[in-house]
């Protein structure tokens, strides 16, 4: 856009704010560019004015640094050798437990300045100064023991030496991961991830898990984080996407563009949930070979090979909860999970088929990346048939195992884009490539931090300066001394001199001496108070009148002030009891002629030994509290029973107990629902009436 060019008055948007009088006719309006959140360029139109610029530019700024804000800092460095880094880690271990919170990201972004891409990388994630020095410890003790590759299980500590280009492989999460929809901390801080939540319109209610609001949602964390992703430079070799996740894994390989992706997860999770049968499905902790005894006459198929020690199962519910009870009966893990059908099993086929025939419009392009399908367990061709695939995709077992086996010989790093981290604990379980997640459900920014700093100790991406960029950054040299707890008012103003008198002080014979305390003696109380004043501030004589206040006018503290006058009242025989209070709203002549009058009373019978407290009005006095005993109100018996209404099945064990014990407990009215455990579809008409029933 040129910045210069007026908008032409056919704009739609110039018609409407015409229209509702926003901008009067005459008004001249220029294009502008405003760069919003981080990275993101987006169109605005200002009135063509001075005030108007100044506003748009103030308002742009405050939101860059609203969103600018972190909960956690990403600290690196680099070396030419292991004993270079040491010393560097040395170095920050003994700067970090000086620095305050804030000044983290200064040194965030002092460091970047510092990289030169040496071989020996080190990086935390860190959330304070002290968490900061304990991470920096860690790397730096790893580093000292000869280790060149460390990745700690929370990936906040990295350690890593680059000998060549580093690879990464991106992996996208599919059903049953993640559980939000607001974009977390990454929608916040990126622009870019702002405008496909955006796009997305994601519902704010409801099931999280139903599967027509799960597949979007899942697939919109995906293509937010690649934006984000691709916004630092973080670029991937080869990609691996589990179940769903193929589908946000095609449109990183450029099959399908962003607004397909989308429109396309939106109908498979409709379709999906129109067309499917009830079941469920379960993750057993066990390889295959030993699931497959479990549900060889069960209605039950395997749905995943997620890794060679943890397997998913689908099929009919009661059947999958009988696998459940055999496999922990033979000591293995099971759990169902939190999904809404029996996905990748014969009772989801209708799906596939209808599926299959919602995609025959959809625009596909030849793949023009590496994508490893979790489908045939093999690298798609460019020509793929891309609606069979992902029709065939709804009922196929996913072949995870087979597929990040054969990503991982190409790659250094595993990153996982998308809600969630389930597939880096099953990629770690499978490879020894290292894995880490970029949660898109994140209310923190340390999950980017780490992905990050992981690409940047295996050499596959330089951290980008964009990390930095409408953030509020100071200067900071590493290494420095700081005060935090220095008092303004004990530090001497700026002052300018007439011009005579600073020529005069450039000369040594025209420089007045300094009065010291010894030299007071013998001067009047108002001009020693002066000198006292003087000397303490550090000030000129001729700077401290007769009417300066010594709080307000001169700066000083109120423990300075009260050592001032003590120390003249000394030197006059007052008392110090007798001293006034009232330093806050004194000058120097009136603390002056206070001092002067109790030394002319001190001794006299009758004489003042008690300061007067200035400030409490003759109105001023304490409280009063009257107690006023009253009798306890009359209690009010209960009926001697509540009257509960029971909903259960015919012989439940405790039902009609239960409903008695709640009766004699005098608790009123109420409705008991009993259901039996596990519960079928038709008992929840139990539930149903009972509400009604509260609902009146």
């Amino acid at each position: 856009v040129d910045p210069h060019a007026l908008i032409s008055e056919g704009t739609p948007a110039l018609r409407a704010l015409r229209r509702a009088e926003a901008w009067p006719a005459d008004t001249p309006v220029r294009a502008g560019i405003t760069a919003m959140g981080f990275g993101g360029i987006n169109t605005h139109i200002v009135l063509d004015n001075s005030r108007s610029r100044r506003r748009s530019t103030l308002d742009t700024r405050t939101r860059a640094l609203a969103t600018g804000l972190q909960d956690a800092e990403l600290l690196v460095v680099d070396a030419p050798t292991p004993n270079d880094l040491v010393q560097r880690l040395d170095q920050l271990i003994e700067f970090v437990p000086s620095l305050a919170y804030a000044q983290l990201a200064d040194l965030a972004a002092t460091l970047h300045g510092e990289l030169r891409e040496q071989p020996f990388r080190a990086a935390v994630v860190v959330s304070s100064p002290e968490d900061a020095e304990r991470r920096l410890r860690k790397v730096r003790d790893s580093v000292e023991a000869g280790e060149t590759r460390m990745f700690s299980a929370d990936g906040r500590c990295l350690v890593g030496h680059v000998s060549g280009p580093g690879r990464i492989g991106f992996l996208f999460p599919g059903q049953g991961s993640g559980r939000g929809v607001s974009g977390g901390a990454l929608r916040r801080r990126f622009a870019e991830a702002e405008e496909v939540y955006q796009r997305a319109n994601l519902p704010t209610g409801g099931d999280v898990v139903a599967t027509e609001v799960a597949q979007p949602r899942i697939v919109t964390g995906s293509a937010a984080g690649l934006r984000a992703l691709t916004t630092l430079g973080i670029e991937a070799a080869v990609a691996v996407g589990h179940s769903l996740g193929e589908i946000s894994a095609l449109h990183w390989a450029g099959a399908i563009d962003e607004a397909g992706l989308l429109r396309i997860a939106a109908v498979r999770g409709q379709t999906m949930a129109r067309h499917s049968a009830s079941g469920t499905m379960a993750s057993l902790g066990a390889a295959p070979e030993a699931v497959d005894p479990l549900i060889a006459d069960l209605p039950v198929v395997i749905a995943g090979y997620n890794s060679p020690d943890h397997t998913v199962i689908a099929g009919a519910e009661d059947a999958v909860r009988a696998a459940c009870r055999r496999a922990s009966d033979a000591g293995l893990n099971a759990s169902v999970l939190s999904v809404s059908h029996a996905f990748h099993s014969p009772l989801v086929a209708p799906a596939a088929s209808a599926f299959g025939a919602a995609l025959a419009d959809e625009p596909f392009r030849p793949l023009d990346r590496r994508l490893v399908s979790t489908v045939t367990g093999d690298v798609l061709p460019a020509d793929t048939d891309v609606p069979a695939l992902l029709s065939r995709q709804i009922t196929d077992p996913v072949l995870f195992t087979l597929a990040v086996t054969l990503a991982a010989k190409d790659v250094d790093l595993f990153v996982e884009v998308g809600p969630g981290r389930v597939l880096t604990g099953l990629a770690s379980r499978t490879t020894d490539v290292p894995a880490v997640a970029l949660d898109t459900d994140e209310e923190s920014i340390a999950s980017l931090l780490k992905v990050v700093g992981a690409a940047y100790v295996v050499g596959a991406a330089p951290v980008d300066s964009g990390l930095f960029h409408g953030r509020l950054i100071r200067p900071l040299q590493i290494g420095q001394q700081f005060s935090f707890l220095a008092s303004p008012c004990e530090q001497a103003p700026p002052l300018r001199l007439p011009e005579a008198t600073a020529a005069a002080a450039l000369t040594p014979a025209a420089r007045p001496t300094e009065p010291t305390v010894t030299d007071l003696l013998g001067e009047s109380a108002e001009e020693q108070l002066r000198q006292l004043a003087a000397e303490r501030a550090e000030l000129p004589l001729e700077t401290v009148q007769p009417d300066s206040h010594l709080l307000d006018d001169l700066h000083l503290s109120s423990i300075t002030v009260g050592q001032v006058v003590n120390d003249l009242a000394q030197r006059m025989g007052v008392p110090t009891a007798a001293l006034p209070t009232n330093f806050a709203t004194a000058t120097v002549r009136e603390l002056a002629e206070a001092l002067d009058e109790l030394a002319g009373t001190a001794g006299q019978a009758g004489s003042v030994t008690e300061p007067l407290v200035a400030g409490a009005a003759a109105w001023a006095r304490p409280w009063r509290l009257d107690l006023d005993e009253l009798p306890a109100p009359a209690r009010v018996a209960p009926e001697e029973t509540g009257r509960w209404r029971v909903h259960a099945a015919p012989g439940h064990p405790w039902a009609d107990r239960l409903a008695s014990a709640l009766q004699r407990a005098n608790l009123g009215d109420g409705v008991l629902v009993c259901l039996p455990d596990p519960c079928p579809e038709e008992a929840l008409d139990l539930a149903l009436t009972g509400a009604r029933e509260v609902l009146g």
